[in-house]
């Protein structure tokens, strides 16, 4: 009689299959804690990611004055709000209350205005095209930045709206100082002749005089030009 062999058993398949069950579940929980949903993915993207524009023509104006003037950068020193010698009657007729604190803010103080409120004036300015108000805030905003041929423009469009922007001193004041930069001289003087006449001339002059009093760094820069641009038109 043969003697038995002995009988090798192969080895269960159940530890390793539950090992690799195991390992899957804990993928499966991973995946699920880590990888992105389909709702999160529809979510609306937050505030801070959305564009600048898209912010500034969404929020919602604020009503302290404090708030409405509040400055985002330091003004360009070569380009400081000139003063008015008056201010011209149109300014305190009826209209929305940003205008007259904008006013307040662009005669008394030489920052930039927050880019919300200059949107909010040029809204207004496009829904009142005979309100010469926005247009010469604007043009005042344009020269605190040293934007001068924007600045000729919204001149030029303040008086298409009213010409008793005129009255506002700092149209002849602010162009003259334009004709003095020779990158936006041409279109300045003939904006400056067509809007005065024969005035112009004698109007830069008189606001050289009036600029010899001051010595600060908006001042001498705003003398040099005008000197500039009074050599150059005569």
């Amino acid at each position: 009689m043969d003697e038995p062999k002995d009988t090798v058993r192969a080895p269960s398949r159940m530890p390793l299959a539950l090992g690799l069950s195991m390992v899957g579940v804990g993928v499966a929980a991973l995946a699920f804690v880590y990888w992105p949903s389909a709702d999160k993915e529809k979510q609306p993207p937050r505030a801070s990611d959305e564009p600048m524009a898209a912010r500034v023509t969404q929020s919602a104006p604020k009503t302290q004055a404090n708030e409405a003037t509040r400055s985002v950068a330091p003004p360009t020193a070569s380009a400081p709000a000139a003063p008015a010698s008056g201010k011209p009657a149109f300014w305190d007729e009826p209209g929305p209350e940003f205008i007259r604190v904008a006013y307040d803010f662009m005669t008394t103080d030489e920052r930039r205005m927050r880019g919300e409120k200059t949107m909010e004036i040029y809204k207004y300015g496009q829904e009142h095209p005979t309100d010469a108000r926005p247009q010469l805030l604007l043009a005042f905003e344009d020269v605190k930045r040293g934007w001068w041929n924007h600045a000729v423009t919204h001149y030029e469009l303040a008086h298409g709206a009213d010409p008793r922007a005129l009255d506002e001193p700092r149209v002849a004041r602010d162009l003259a100082v334009v004709v003095g930069q020779e990158k936006h001289r041409e279109k300045a003087w003939a904006l400056m002749q067509r809007l005065f006449g024969a005035d112009a001339l004698p109007l830069m002059q008189k606001e050289l005089e009036r600029l010899q009093g001051f010595d600060d760094k908006g001042s001498r820069f705003r003398r040099k030009s005008i000197e500039t641009a009074i050599a150059a038109v005569k």
